[in-house]
């Protein structure tokens, strides 16, 4: 019998293993193989790829047989935490090693939104899909939003003067 991982994982290839023929082989008989970034093991099956059946170790093994590990891709979840802005939707089931579209931009009165941030310190920005070399998703993640203050200067000109000014800054929409 030939066990196929189809792992990309050093050390997890093809192996042989001998089975009398006309008997059955136990799952606990097949070397354990672990699984791999963004993959989890979802089985053993007569054909490589996404073909074939799931193998029935109850069976009897008739003949040189191949069985063939399958693999499903993980999705992780991508929340926003938008730090006093409106709420932002999270991405419930996004596929490993895929960038994700960048969210409506939120709200926040008197500020404005700088960009968002893969750590709540928010030193290390996130690109999205349609940026110079957008982040994967490889995990569970929450994107921090960042915030610019959202000020305007005002000048008052005392006694009709362009040199006897005061400058004042304040938030936008306030008075």
């Amino acid at each position: 019998m030939i066990i196929d991982t189809n792992s990309p994982v050093i050390g997890q290839t093809s192996e042989e293993i001998s089975v009398l023929r006309n008997h059955t082989i136990e799952a606990s008989q097949i070397p354990e193989i672990s699984d791999y970034d963004g993959h989890t093991f979802a089985g053993w099956y007569t054909a490589g790829g996404t073909g074939g059946t799931e193998f029935d170790f109850s069976d009897p093994i008739t003949d040189t047989t191949t069985i063939y590990a399958h693999w499903t891709t993980n999705t992780y979840v991508v929340s926003f935490d938008s730090n006093g802005g409106s709420p932002v939707a999270s991405y419930p089931s996004v596929t490993y090693g895929t960038s994700i579209a960048k969210p409506t931009d939120p709200t926040k009165d008197g500020y404005t939104l700088e960009g968002w941030y893969t750590d709540s310190a928010l030193t290390d920005k996130f690109a999205f899909t349609g940026d110079a070399n957008p982040d994967l998703v490889t995990d569970n993640m929450t994107l921090y939003a960042k915030w610019t203050d959202d000020m305007v200067t005002v000048k008052f000109h005392k006694n009709d003067t362009t040199t006897d000014t005061q400058d004042v800054s304040i938030h936008r929409g306030n008075t």
